[in-house]
């Protein structure tokens, strides 16, 4: 039945309940800490139904969890991009933002075109935002990040431990996506913390997933509670309190398991 179809004709329509963009678009940190556990649940259940002495399954749940990293960061490069979207939107409300200022330094690392502008027409979920954070390079570079949010108030979003850890992510995600999972020793190399572990076929832990989920919980809740606090205290005093609750939304950060964000 299948031999005849094209690999587009095997898109269908998701079944389940998805993070989508619409929940990025109202609060970005919220969406992404909803997508983690959803990847963790997964894993979670395809655990349990594993029995302890089969090899050939373990192999698969191995893979699994090796394919579920870059699916977590792609959606973490989801999340920086539409924060940053939202801070572009609002910066209407700022007290000081200057707009040339920022002009000048967006478009040293933006590759916006009249293509992207063009292809966004009639979509109302898409903002001038939106296209402005699709056109800039170095979403997976952390210090590159905060350079882009350091444009609105001069806050970053990530510390230098959150740098840290978000490199050693990007750098793991690169070598299942682009080395066919191997950690070249030159990508080693490049971050102390993986030196050691050039030349390897990357493998990890069975609860590598669930332990990334929760790390990131804090991770993201200090970075966007803390630079959401500076964007508001640098707002226009005479902003109306249903823009102002707009914004508040744009920085709230919710889960499911709430004792993972602290």
């Amino acid at each position: 039945m299948g031999k005849n179809k094209e690999f587009q004709d095997y898109i269908t329509k998701a079944q389940s309940q998805k993070v989508g963009h619409g929940e990025y678009i109202l609060s970005p940190g919220t969406a992404f800490l909803a997508y983690s556990i959803e990847a963790k649940n997964a894993i979670d259940l395809v655990k349990r139904s594993l029995t302890r002495n089969d090899t050939r399954n373990k192999l698969s749940f191995e893979n699994l969890i090796v394919a579920t990293l870059p699916a977590i960061m792609g959606h973490f490069e989801t999340f920086q991009r539409f924060l940053f979207a939202g801070c572009f939107e609002h910066s209407i409300y700022l007290q000081k933002f200057e707009i040339k200022k920022f002009i000048k330094n967006i478009s040293e690392c933006s590759k916006l075109s009249f293509d992207s502008l063009l292809a966004q027409r009639g979509v109302a979920t898409i903002s001038a935002g939106h296209v402005l954070a699709d056109s800039l390079v170095g979403w997976h570079n952390p210090e590159s990040v905060n350079s882009f949010f350091k444009l609105f108030i001069t806050h970053d979003l990530f510390s230098k431990d959150d740098c840290n850890k978000l490199q050693v992510l990007w750098q793991l995600r690169h070598a299942i996506v682009h080395t066919g999972g191997t950690l070249t020793v030159q990508d080693a190399q490049r971050l102390r913390e993986l030196e050691c572990k050039g030349g390897i076929q990357l493998a990890f832990e069975k609860n590598f997933i669930w332990e990334l989920a929760r790390k990131l919980h804090p991770l993201i809740y200090k970075s966007v509670s803390c630079y959401g606090a500076k964007y508001v205290h640098n707002m226009k005093k005479d902003v109306l309190e249903n823009e102002k609750t707009k914004v508040n939304q744009l920085f709230t950060v919710e889960s499911s398991i709430p004792k993972w964000l602290k």
